[in-house]
């Protein structure tokens, strides 16, 4: 057995082992594991499966829920997550203002429009078939969504399957109930599915996909991949409709006979403008009104010809504009007629 040599016994501090100075493999052994867990999870094709299944719902939710809305309501509230909130509130005192201007990655789902008009051959759809928590079609409709939502349970890797089936029991129940309860249901914005998605291939390239290629081959590879990237943004900018999408209609079909109708110039990521208008209001008077705004100066509202007794109004924007508005309309102050735009 060897002797400490001098330099130890005068200094005692020396004669630690590394492994008493660092820390070996096994202590850093259950972190490994997380992350390689973790990573796993992200990468799963099990999550690829449900996230498509997940964007097909949603789709069509939105697809039914234009029933009884507007298209582009369905698309704010379905699938656009808000970004065009007030950014100054992030500098607020206010908590509260923070945490609610944070845009909202789900959306509520009514199970009412699930069941839309066309499935009961033009007659009204019943009242007690969901206005009752405990109607056959209303839990039925709740199990069932309580069961695929609950089905995300088994993306979480656990080796006690028992404790997982317990698991994804409980959550199915859960679910359920809230859902009957509710009327509806809480689900991921099409934006929320499309982010999961894009780390979920980003993930599974870290982990599954080795970079074989180097040197030139590796730059000249990089460089094909940014000149793609230029050539869609290229296209994308000066896209061949884009003529056409600074032009919207707004239709007054009918014969409306008293009262206003609230009109809104709403900017996907800005802000939004209103103003009521009289039934009766023309081309002239809507410009002049609008034009007061600012980022509409160039506005141009002009009328086109309808199917008698038809008003059509044609709204051209500045086609250099960054953005081009979308409009909406409240009807509920009209007597008579009903506008629609495209």
């Amino acid at each position: 057995m060897s002797q400490p040599s001098e330099s130890q016994r005068n200094n005692p501090s020396r004669s630690h082992t590394a492994s008493e100075k660092f820390p070996d493999e096994a202590t850093w052994q259950p972190t490994t594991d997380l992350l390689k867990t973790s990573f796993d999870a992200l990468a799963s094709l099990r999550l690829t499966v449900a996230l498509l299944g997940m964007g097909v719902f949603i789709v069509l939710a939105g697809t039914l829920g234009q029933v009884d809305r507007d298209v582009w309501d369905v698309i704010h509230d379905y699938f656009r997550m808000d970004l065009s909130e007030d950014y100054n509130v992030l500098f607020s005192f206010s908590l509260f203002d923070r945490l609610y201007h944070i845009p909202k990655p789900v959306t509520w789902i009514d199970l009412k429009i699930l069941f839309p008009k066309s499935f009961f051959e033009g007659q009204k759809v019943p009242k007690e078939l969901l206005s009752d928590m405990f109607a056959p079609a209303r839990l039925i409709s709740s199990l069932v969504l309580g069961l695929l939502m609950s089905s995300m349970v088994w993306l979480i890797p656990m080796r006690d399957k028992k404790r997982q089936w317990g698991i994804f029991a409980a959550c199915t129940v859960t679910l359920a109930l809230l859902c009957a309860k509710k009327g509806g249901f809480w689900f991921p914005k099409g934006w929320t599915i499309g982010a999961l998605m894009a780390v979920n291939l980003l993930a599974a390239h870290l982990i599954r996909f080795k970079v074989q290629a180097k040197g030139t081959r590796l730059w000249a590879g990089f460089g094909v991949i940014a000149l793609g990237v230029l050539v869609t943004m290229a296209v994308i900018s000066s896209g061949s409709n884009k003529a056409d999408s600074n032009m919207k209609l707004l239709e007054i079909s009918g014969t409306p006979s008293g009262g206003t109708y609230k009109l809104t110039v709403d900017y996907p990521f800005g802000d939004s403008f209103s103003d009521e208008f009289a039934y009766d209001a023309t081309s002239a008077d809507i410009e002049n009104k609008l034009r007061q705004h600012e980022g509409l100066e160039n506005l141009e509202v002009t009328t086109k010809e309808g199917d008698p007794p038809n008003v059509i109004h044609q709204f051209v924007f500045d086609k250099d504009a960054e953005e081009i508005p979308n409009l909406n309309v409240d009807i509920t102050q009209l007597t008579g007629g009903t506008p629609a735009k495209s």
